[in-house]
């Protein structure tokens, strides 16, 4: 058996041993287990206190609140196919045959569309602002000249064109202005705006046609003329004003420049 003398120094050696030991242990393995466990312990923190301002500013999801969404959102996709079709029913007046086309003849279309133009000329009282404005009724093209007709893949925009033209000359027919000056230039697509073929369901796009329309009217009977334009009736297509040129045109009367664009709802 070892002596006391020797037990004396194994028990201060084991004791030496576990003093020196547990700084060490704790220094290598639970110090970074305890730095760890605090960051983890903050994230936790900083997430609850996160969610609890979250759910405090905002509702919890529930099926009830879902259904009730889901209702709304049906709802207006029902409201904005019933107000594409309305603007769609307004279009439908730039649809007309009124050049004929579908007889797919461009001598007949050609003749059709200058007894339209002699006719909107009378309607719109053209030789009143004739001398003031010193233009055309409306734009001559190539395809009117002799021996020249239309081409027939041009007969849709040329038929629109005139229907757009006929439009306008009614609106104005009854207001105290003469028309000096009609032309519609070739459509374009607003930026975004979808495709007939990309639409879904009720959506729809929609084309613009732009305008430039030029009138003789009395000054004092201007706004009676504007609101003509600006608030057409609703058998007929949108139309938005972008532009008003006015100048002094003899006595108390004045020539009006208008940029319009025709909306054409598909």
């Amino acid at each position: 058996m070892p002596s006391a003398k020797t037990k004396r120094h194994l028990f201060n050696a084991l004791l030496a041993a576990i003093y020196i030991g547990v700084p060490i242990f704790a220094a290598t393995q639970l110090y970074p287990v305890l730095v760890s466990n605090r960051a983890d312990v903050a994230d936790l923190n900083k997430a609850e206190r996160i969610l609890g301002r979250w759910l405090h500013m905002t509702v919890i999801p529930t099926q009830t609140r879902i259904d009730t969404e889901q209702q709304y959102r049906d709802g207006m996709r029902g409201e904005y196919g019933r107000v594409i079709g309305y603007l769609r029913q307004r279009s439908s007046i730039l649809n007309r045959g009124l050049l004929d086309t579908y007889s797919g003849d461009p001598v007949h279309v050609k003749l059709k569309y200058q007894q339209l133009r002699q006719e909107l000329e009378q309607k719109g009282r053209y030789e009143q602002a004739r001398t003031a404005l010193r233009k055309p009724f409306m734009p001559v093209y190539e395809w009117e000249e002799p021996a020249r007709t239309p081409a027939r893949e041009d007969f849709e925009v040329i038929e629109k064109k005139a229907c757009i033209a006929e439009v306008l000359v009614s609106l104005l027919a009854r207001s105290p202005c003469a028309i000096g000056h009609l032309a519609v230039d070739d459509p374009f697509r607003p930026t975004g705006e979808p495709t007939h073929e990309e639409a879904e369901g009720a959506a729809g796009g929609y084309v613009v046609w732009p305008v430039t329309l030029e009138l003789l009217a009395p000054f004092r009977q201007l706004a009676l003329v504007l609101d003509k334009v600006a608030t057409p009736s609703a058998n007929g297509p949108c139309v938005i004003i972008h532009n008003l040129h006015l100048e002094a045109a003899g006595r108390e009367q004045v020539t009006v420049k208008l940029a319009l664009s025709v909306l054409d709802f598909e």
